[in-house]
């Protein structure tokens, strides 16, 4: 028979792991349904609202559950068996996702537990390495995320994906109407419980009033009293039935609504879960399939603008048509052309939406920019008409100067178009550099000696007048091309951009130990007034020009859409999606982490100012120039809580200023580098060891998104993100924790006995050695 002691202690091991996973589910679930206390914390490891809305609620548990069944039970086994419901494959992807997206805010808690539990048991504090992780992680992964977007990256072209402008519209449309939605369920769920609450105590009286016409042979055997008489009760019993009957009808009527409701809001999310995914792949365009390296970069690897394989640039498959390209479209696919063009009037817009639906995945053909345009635009007509005399005559008015756009553009349809005259010219617009390089605006000024005269030398007053005139096609029409550079595939540019990333993160990690340093430098009046600055930025200055710029529908809520802080964060980080954007609105237009990165830079920005001036204004005065001479023998402390050391002599003032301080003057070298936890060639540890850990467990991200079924580049890319800023982060508490365990007396104590048994142990052997080598001599001789 087994003991039963042993029983309770395989039971404790069991049990352990289980609670450990059981309390770490629940923090997770807690974080996730608290935006305002976690979301910005959650940012920062690159999970957005959009992905946290999927995860709230017992809706958000349940697709969590559904994509583990997906990915762990035979693809859904356990699901069909107790469910065998039918699911979209939309509703499964959402699924999937969830599930990825819980497990990766569950391994963060998990970390963060194990660490605390090993820590405990190791007598370290888990308080000091979370804090300390949290500063080193929170600074180098922001800095290095600012380094790379401001310095190794061209600012994001919205323009790359225009239509990212409408889903976002379609977005905050979808967002109104499930707010509606739910508020409108809300409110109907008392009337719901009321009105059944209504039917069942109704239809209880009926029965009651039944009963008592009918008594049955029990109640008449154990002669039950009614309130009402046989005759009564029938009597009774039609007016009853139509209250029944009426409760009924209103319960129907609600439950229908509320169905509805439900119908409409299950919809709702779905779409707002397609838009949210064509935002995704929208935004990974704009941010990383058509954004550019920045021009040192480019200058330094000799990179070319075009980052695709093909090096034919004008061939380049368009995300969305011109009004030409459009046209040209109809004029080539007979079907879209007997259905987008009726009486001869062509439906450019339809064409346009059936390119983005159908026609692109289809593999339509299409008209490159640079191709003969088969309509013009106003400026093209302008152009048509100076180009040729004979057209001028018929199309310009020298009475005011008129052009007759509308006639040069029917004219280039019907006879320039199709060569049917000698009109066939056109303005190209399509390589016409936006802006000129410096070899091109000297060339500009050397190809029209009136500018040369006008203008001279200077080439800003070039490039302002391409814009107005020569890029337009008004007058001096003529560039030359940018010199060609080498083309590289986007294998290639991957690598150059991640050694730009790594490179970014490097000098991240190098700005982290000075950022660490003036941390824990003794005067903390830098990071005091630093913390102060911004707390009243935050909590004055913000709530006031909110107030005042009537941002106060969000207020109430406390969730803060529209505010002047994201306004202005908008226009100056590097990673804004549209800094010319009128509306700014978090979640949708914004993300939300901009806010906390500019804060932490604009502390860090404030506490290194305040490290200088301090380290001008602190500093002693000379022997020869103290007010009531030196005081000799001063006692003074490195850093507060330390021993005083007497020390040379300083001046009174000096001496009572270092006492008060409570260390003693501070240079800036010291501020910057003295601070650091462990001599410099351990602090390199920090920079690359997370690096490398990022980039791996990005990489083990990919591969496991990939197993759960997503297919899609973009969704895999803001895994890879995440699971590159969650390695990170993790590789920095280990190291943190492993230091710290390292310093603390315990393992100091621990390693000096395993040297004594260590030393015990050779000495022995060393002693039974020299015996048994003392005996074998002996036999010898």
């Amino acid at each position: 028979m087994i003991p039963l002691c042993f029983i309770m202690k395989v039971l404790n091991v069991i049990m352990k792991p289980i609670i450990l996973m059981l309390v770490t589910a629940i923090m997770a679930l807690i974080a996730i349904n608290n935006k305002m206390l976690f979301g910005q914390l959650l940012g920062v490891f690159n999970y957005s609202a959009s992905d946290l809305r999927e995860l709230i609620g017992w809706k958000g548990w349940s697709r969590v559950w559904r994509g583990w069944n997906r990915a762990a039970f035979f693809d859904g086994f356990l699901l069909d068996w107790f469910d065998g419901r039918f699911y979209t494959p939309e509703q499964i992807q959402m699924d999937r996702r969830a599930y990825q997206n819980f497990g990766g805010i569950f391994r963060i808690f998990l970390t963060v537990n194990l660490l605390i539990i090993i820590g405990r048991n190791s007598g370290v504090s888990a308080y000091r390495i979370l804090k300390a992780t949290l500063i080193r992680f929170m600074v180098a992964s922001i800095l290095g995320d600012m380094i790379f977007n401001t310095f190794f990256l061209r600012q994001p072209d919205i323009n790359k994906s225009p239509q990212i402008k409408t889903t976002i519209d379609e977005i905050e449309k979808e967002n109104e109407i499930i707010d509606s939605t739910e508020i409108k369920m809300t409110e109907m769920r008392p009337d719901l419980k009321i009105a059944k609450q209504n039917l069942k105590s109704l239809e209880k009286e009926l029965k009651y009033i039944q009963r008592a016409a009918n008594p049955t042979r029990k109640d008449k055997r154990k002669k039950r009293k009614f309130d009402y008489t046989p005759t009564e009760a029938t009597n009774l019993i039609p007016t009853k039935q139509n209250e029944v009957s009426g409760a009924k009808t209103i319960f129907d009527n609600l439950t229908a609504k509320y169905d509805a409701l439900d119908l409409d809001l299950n919809n709702s999310l779905t779409k707002l879960k397609s838009l949210n995914n064509s935002y995704k792949k929208q935004y990974y365009t704009i941010m990383v399939e058509e954004r550019k390296m920045a021009p040192w970069v480019t200058k330094t690897f000799n990179l070319n603008k075009d980052t695709t394989d093909s090096s034919e640039t004008d061939k380049l498959k368009p995300a969305q048509l011109t009004d030409a390209q459009a046209r040209w479209y109809l004029d080539n696919h007979t079907d879209l052309k007997n259905v987008f063009v009726i009486n001869g009037i062509y439906d450019l817009e339809a064409a346009k939406k059936h390119w983005i639906d159908h026609g692109y995945a289809e593999g339509r053909k299409w008209l490159a920019l640079g191709d003969k345009p088969p309509i013009l635009d106003d400026v093209q007509a302008k152009w048509y008409i100076d180009r040729y005399p004979d057209l001028q005559k018929v199309f310009f008015t020298d009475n005011g100067g008129q052009y007759n756009l509308d006639g040069a553009k029917n004219h280039w349809i019907v006879l320039g178009y199709e060569k049917k005259t000698g009109h066939t010219d056109w303005l190209k617009r399509h390589g016409r550099p936006e802006d000129l390089n410096t070899e091109q605006a000297k060339w500009y000024l050397d190809r029209y000696p009136d500018l040369k005269t006008a203008y001279g030398t200077d080439l800003k007053k070039a490039r302002k007048h391409w814009k107005d005139y020569g890029y337009p096609g008004t007058s001096h029409q003529e560039w030359i091309e940018a010199p060609e550079e080498k083309v590289y595939n986007k294998k290639e540019m991957k690598f150059f951009q991640d050694v730009s990333l790594g490179a970014a993160y490097l000098l991240a990690g190098i700005l982290n130990i000075i950022v660490y340093s003036m941390i824990n430098s003794p005067d903390k009046w830098p990071m005091r007034i630093a913390m102060m600055a911004i707390a009243t930025v935050l909590f004055i200055f913000v709530p006031f020009a909110n107030l005042k710029n009537k941002y106060t529908e969000d207020l109430v809520e406390l969730n803060n859409k529209r505010s002047v802080l994201i306004d202005f964060v908008n226009k100056i980080h590097p990673r804004a999606l549209d800094k010319t954007a009128s509306i700014v609105k978090l979640g949708l237009n914004y993300d939300p982490v901009q806010s906390l990165q500019m804060i932490v830079v604009s502390f860090i920005l404030i506490m290194f100012v305040v490290h200088f001036i301090r380290s001008f204004t602190t500093k002693p005065t000379k022997l020869t120039n103290c007010v009531d001479g030196p005081a000799s023998g001063t006692a003074e402390v490195t850093k507060a809580g330390d021993t005083p050391v007497v020390s040379v002599p300083r001046c009174t003032e000096d001496a009572l200023a270092i006492r008060r301080r409570g260390h003693t003057y501070q240079s800036m070298t010291m501020r910057l580098f003295k601070g650091m936890e462990q001599p410099l060639q351990f602090e390199m540890g920090n920079i690359f060891i997370p690096i490398g850990a990022g980039i791996l467990e990005g990489e083990s991200a990919w591969k496991e998104a990939r197993k759960t079924g997503i297919t899609d580049q973009a969704i895999l890319y803001d895994y890879k993100q995440k699971g590159f800023v969650y390695g990170y982060w993790r590789a920095i508490m280990i190291i943190l924790f492993v230091t710290i365990i390292m310093k603390s007396e315990a393992f100091k104590s621990a390693v000096a006995r395993g040297r004594a048994g260590a030393g015990a142990m050779m000495g022995g052997t060393g002693g039974r050695m020299s015996a048994m080598k003392a005996k074998m001599m002996a036999r010898i001789r």
